[in-house]
């Protein structure tokens, strides 16, 4: 009987934690309305995963400690004194769970949303202190059954409000039109180019040997630095931040998947972090699948073409619908990527299929960007290459060994040229940039993340998750790197380091066209001379996604 009435007690506190972990949830999705029926839903299922596995454990911690201290036996099948320690003590862990989540993804929140999370936090640690005040009340002094009524109301006074402040928030936002203005128009060109996990850890030492030719004379005769992130670190959402000059809390794009749990009507683009939520989907319970909702703030995009400016998105993931796109043309035997990676034609290793592939994929992006450029002169040109990164979480420790202990003598030999090789081909694709360049234009090259080795725990997991050869992140938003090159740049600047919505107002202010002050960013004036700056202020207007922009040409 001991153990059936162990068991039941934890099952009501755990009960409560996984009511907790639905809170995390729908606090992490800030563009989802909140209603009893979500909250239940979700609460089940955390019930029925973390609530049996909370159980569990509280189940053999209780029953344990009586063994081990001789403590009397529960009196019936629910004892206040047991659910007071066991939900004070869950309350804590999850309240460990949520401010390392709510941290971790802090750039997502509104002022509103960290307002309420702030309330959120102090409320249940108030709540979790005072359960622990009356279980030693309760268990040492005369068991008064005001004690344990007083904190049970206190329990779901503090639950009851928080799920009640959440529930009232905000998460519509619609673009008011306030006005129109009219920009004018300018010869000025702009060619962006990102690279997902440029790092100057590697680019730094192969251009002082001579390798990197062409990021050495960026660094030369233009101006570079090193470009600070956020988390999470994803590739979507620090591009999205990069192309709307905001922080994920007000573009609110802040995923490109959606995740789906039986019952629940609404799909959620956030799942909670360091709990292996994402590991639900081995046991049929979450899918994932694609997010088409639409940004909230215009972006790179949208504000240049309202402008009236010719646009080329060579990116595939990006290219708008009904933009011409090319047949995929057989791989050229000149091509950089033949001629850089011919040694490694014959290796059979499944380290390099995936790399391969990634590494001719931008090869060819960049190929057919610079042929339709040249084809249709745009004012803006837009190209994403995404291979290097994964390619670096795969080879990195074979090019940095010292960070990772013993590794074989023969795989460094074999797989340490890899990234070397892989920034040698980015510099020829830039070099072609360069090369390409009009007087009037700007090339922008950003790298929104960096790349840092793994940790030794994160090592583990991704080997128990089935990952072993990974060994690079950029989970914790290692530093990124931007380049501007140009004739309106001055020369040889080394930036101190600047932030990815600060790229998009200062593409913006070199084209002539106003910076939104509901940008998060700023234009970052000492890339270029005085002399420039003096002749061209800084325009401003309230918001882009306000204004209607009705382009006008200036008398010849």
């Amino acid at each position: 009987m001991t153990f059936l009435r162990t068991l039941a007690n934890a099952l009501l506190s755990a009960l409560f934690f996984a009511v907790l972990l639905a809170v995390l949830v729908v606090d992490l999705n800030v563009n989802l309305t909140v209603t009893p029926r979500i909250l239940v839903v979700l609460s089940g299922w955390m019930a029925v995963t973390y609530g049996i596995l909370a159980a569990a454990l509280t189940t053999l911690i209780a029953l344990a400690f009586r063994f081990l201290t001789g403590g009397r036996k529960t009196g019936g099948f629910i004892s206040p004194s047991f659910l007071m320690l066991a939900t004070s003590l869950q309350t804590l862990v999850a309240l460990i769970i949520i401010r390392e989540n709510t941290a971790y993804f802090a750039a997502f929140f509104s002022p509103a949303a960290q307002a309420h999370l702030r309330v959120q936090i102090i409320a249940l640690f108030t709540a979790a202190v005072a359960g622990l005040v009356a279980y030693f009340e309760y268990r040492h002094h005369k068991p008064h059954r005001a004690i344990w009524i007083g904190y049970f109301a206190l329990l779901a006074a503090v639950l009851g409000l928080t799920i009640y402040e959440r529930m009232t928030i905000d998460v519509t936002r619609q673009a008011r039109r306030t006005g129109f203005y009219s920009p004018t128009e300018t010869e000025r060109r702009v060619t962006l180019i990102g690279i997902d996990g440029l790092s100057f850890d590697f680019i730094q030492p192969l251009a002082a040997e001579g390798l990197l030719p062409n990021f050495a004379a960026l660094m030369e005769n233009g101006a570079w630095g090193r470009i600070e992130g956020f988390t999470p670190n994803d590739p979507f959402v620090l591009r999205r931040s990069l192309l709307t000059g905001k922080t994920p809390g007000h573009h609110r794009q802040i995923s490109d998947v959606r995740y789906s749990l039986p019952g629940l009507a609404r799909r959620l683009e956030v799942v909670p972090r360091f709990i292996l939520f994402r590991q639900m989907t081995k046991l049929g319970i979450l899918s994932i699948g694609p997010n088409p909702a639409p940004g909230l703030a215009k972006d790179l995009w949208r504000i240049t073409v309202d402008a009236g400016l010719e646009v080329l998105d060579a990116s595939a993931a990006a290219r708008p619908a009904g933009a011409a796109s090319e047949e995929k043309a057989a791989p050229k035997p000149d091509s950089p990527f033949q001629v850089i990676f011919r040694d490694f034609e014959s290796e059979t290793s499944r380290l390099f299929d995936p790399a391969r592939r990634v590494l001719r994929a931008d090869d060819e992006a960049a190929d057919r960007c610079f042929r339709e450029k040249t084809a249709l002169q745009p004012r803006l040109t837009v190209m994403f290459l995404e291979g290097l990164s994964p390619v670096q979480s795969l080879f990195y420790k074979y090019s940095v060994p010292e960070a990772f202990g013993e590794i074989r003598q023969e795989d460094i030999l074999r797989y340490g040229p890899v990234i070397r090789k892989a920034y040698q081909l980015y510099d020829r694709i830039l070099g072609r940039a360069m090369a390409a360049l009009k007087e009037d234009e700007l090339l922008a090259v950003v790298s929104t993340h960096g790349v840092e080795p793994l940790p030794y725990w994160k090592r583990i997991v991704e080997w128990a998750l089935g990952n072993p050869d990974v060994s690079a992140y950029h989970e914790q938003a290692p530093d990124g790197a931007v380049f501007f090159f140009g004739g309106d740049i001055a020369k040889g600047s080394a930036l101190d380091a600047i932030k990815i919505v600060d790229v998009l107002p200062t593409l913006l202010y070199y084209l002539r066209l106003p910076v939104g002050r509901d940008m998060d960013g700023i234009v970052r004036s000492r890339l270029f001379p005085r002399s420039f700056t003096e002749a061209n202020p800084v325009f401003t207007i309230t918001s882009y996604d306000d204004m209607e922009l009705r382009p006008t040409r200036v008398s010849e």
